[in-house]
């Protein structure tokens, strides 16, 4: 500053040095001058190094305009100097701190404000910093100006904003902290801060506070206390453990305690800590009673319980267990669980699978009594895993189903001859049917065996499968209720004969409705005419609102009824009923149940077995 102060003072303000005799006055002025120029050059020089190499940016400033810029200024600002001369020194000023700026400067030069101020600039990429400034009036060029430097502080403010944030996160943790939180004198024992689950846990309000003394809420005698306080300031922080305190109405709760000293205002104080167990007694009496809950169940379960180690061997098991394989509880205590296995390896095959997913229910397996008699079992076990996630132990328990496999078993033999016996039944309709109309004989069941290939090749459970084979053998049996002049009319029907046949699907609901098939025979029977645009009957249904096994069944029917000879027309044949489908696909038919009745012809080698006046076609 006082080189730039030589270097800008007024030539008239150089007076004051007496003379020496240099010879002439004009010698003597010229030996001036030149020392003058001398001591200007040198000045400017070093002005001009300290400019260019100074790390804080420096600029002067005329008429508002930027006239000098150093490469720091330059570097900070992101502008060049070509830039930035002539521009408006309060462009890079954030507009909300333009104001500021300009009061704290004009203050500064007037000699009213003598420490640097802060404020933002946007830098040319348009990055926001933080700057603090200084500047001082000077003469440039034989004007007045303005000298001014400053220096990026944007990390410090950063710093400054971390530390009031670090700050501020420390009052709000200790003061939303669910823990009790105190600070007091340890030579008077006056409270001095405390936060507000202090005040919740005690029941004090907190200009109460402000005259309490530990000795009152403490619920220990004094020597103890006081012990407890010299132990804090000779080691610095210690647990004191569990604590009883004292509330503002007397009753009493247990703490934890912690502790610790700390140094604030030139003096030590105690900084604690204490958290309110209240609830961990009540747990760890909940899981007393949760244990003994648990033993009595282990104990007194019908099933069999076990846990083994890792490598399968028995820790404990309970009394049912040893009742179902025969064993003592010395017997079992250490035997290895696969040696009740029938088949050893699939203890193998079951330790695979609970190690990978850590819980396995109701996996049936055939255990081993200690008798050598088999019996069937369904397992569901669980891992117990340490921290780092190793096993430690299994714990299962085994079922005996034996007797309820025995019973399965007869129900299913059961189950098929029922189903042999409706089956029979079923057939036995169908020819019924069929022997009133020579036309049609085979046609049920025909359909019957194209309906159940769709229903294969479209991936239906067996159970429907089933269903749409049982119904497609008795779906015309209304036309028992048709006269068989009309079933085998030559020529075109009246439409009170057309009517006749259209009710077939009604008749043969009505029929079999009663009836408790396994499956929704008769609502099959009545829709298998339906069509999926709604012009189907007897009810004019469309799309979903049609059973999916009517839906396939409706395909196969059209395809067989094409395909064979009838009474009013000769066969058209396969070609002709696939081509009919497919023109129709989405409109008359279930698309899903034609492209299945599609591949099963074109790619699949399915045939229908067809008598046409007693030769066989396809």
């Amino acid at each position: 500053m006082l080189i730039a102060k030589r270097l800008f003072t007024k030539p008239s303000e150089l007076g004051g040095q007496k003379m020496k005799d240099r010879g002439s006055p004009r010698d003597e002025l010229t030996y001036r001058c030149k020392k003058l120029e001398t001591q200007q050059n040198q000045a400017k020089e070093l002005f001009k190094a300290l400019f260019v190499s100074s790390p804080i940016g420096l600029y002067i400033v005329q008429d508002g305009k930027f006239k000098l810029v150093n490469p720091q200024f330059q570097k900070l600002s992101g502008y060049s100097e070509q830039e930035l001369l002539g521009m408006d020194s309060l462009r890079l000023v954030l507009s909300d701190d333009t104001p500021k700026v300009r009061e704290n400067a004009v203050k500064m030069l007037k000699g009213e404000r003598y420490s640097p101020y802060e404020f933002r600039v946007v830098n040319k990429e348009g990055k926001t910093l933080w700057v603090m400034e200084r500047v001082t009036s000077i003469y440039y060029k034989g004007r007045r100006a303005v000298l001014g430097n400053f220096m990026d502080i944007t990390d410090l403010k950063r710093t400054e904003e971390a530390l009031h944030e670090t700050e501020e996160r420390y009052k709000m943790l200790i003061q939303q902290s669910v823990e009790a939180i105190y600070m007091f004198d340890p030579e008077t024992k006056q409270v001095l801060e405390t936060n507000a689950a202090f005040l919740n846990l005690l029941g004090y309000q907190l200009y109460e506070v402000r005259k309490l003394s530990v000795y009152d809420f403490v619920a220990h005698d004094r020597d103890s206390i006081d012990a407890n306080i010299k132990r804090i300031l000779m080691h610095g922080a210690i647990t004191l453990g569990e604590r009883v305190w004292r509330r503002k109405d007397g009753t009493l709760v247990n703490v934890h305690l912690t502790a610790s000293k700390i140094h604030q205002k030139g003096r030590d104080i105690v900084f604690a800590i204490a958290r309110d167990i209240t609830d961990n007694k009540r747990a760890e009496e909940a899981l007393r009673e949760s244990e003994e809950r648990y033993y009595t169940l282990f104990r007194d379960s019908r099933d069999a319980i076990y846990i083994t180690t890792r490598d399968g061997s028995l820790v404990d098991v309970n009394q049912a267990a040893l009742d179902t394989f025969g064993y003592t509880r010395k017997e079992m205590i250490g035997m290895n669980i696969r040696m009740i296995y029938a088949n050893p390896d699939e203890w193998l095959k079951f330790q695979e699978v609970i190690e990978d997913t850590s819980f396995l229910r109701d996996y049936e397996v055939r255990l081993r009594r200690k008798d050598g008699t088999e019996i069937d079992c369904l397992l569901t076990s669980s891992v117990r895993r340490a921290s780092d996630g190793s096993i430690l132990e299994y714990q299962g328990i085994i079922r005996d189903i034996t007797k309820y496999k025995q019973a399965q078993r007869k129900l299913e033999q059961s189950m098929e001859k029922l189903r042999k016996a409706m089956g029979g039944t079923i057939q036995v309709i169908a020819l019924t049917v069929e022997t009133r109309d020579p036309y049609t004989a085979g046609h049920q069941r025909r359909v019957a065996n194209l309906a159940r290939a769709i229903a294969t090749e479209m991936g239906l459970s067996e159970e429907q499968i089933d269903g749409i084979r049982m119904a497609g053998v008795v779906h015309d049996l209304g036309k028992i209720s048709v006269p068989a002049e009309i079933l085998s009319k030559p020529g075109e029907l009246t439409e009170v004969e057309f009517r006749l046949i259209k009710s077939h699907p009604q008749v043969g609901y009505d029929i079999l409705k009663e009836i408790d098939f396994p499956w929704p025979v008769a609502q099959i029977v009545l829709q298998h005419h339906e069509r999926m645009d709604g012009s189907g009957y007897p009810r004019g249904l469309k799309g979903a609102e049609i059973l999916l096994e009517a839906r396939i069944l409706g395909v196969a029917d059209v395809v067989e009824a094409m395909a064979s000879h009838r009474p009013y027309r000769p066969a058209l044949g396969v070609d002709k009923a696939l081509e009919e489908i497919s023109k129709n696909r989405g409109i008359l038919y279930d698309p899903e149940a034609v492209d299945a009745c599609l591949r099963l012809f074109t790619q699949r080698g399915f045939r229908l077995e067809i008598e046409n006046n007693g030769s066989n076609t396809v």
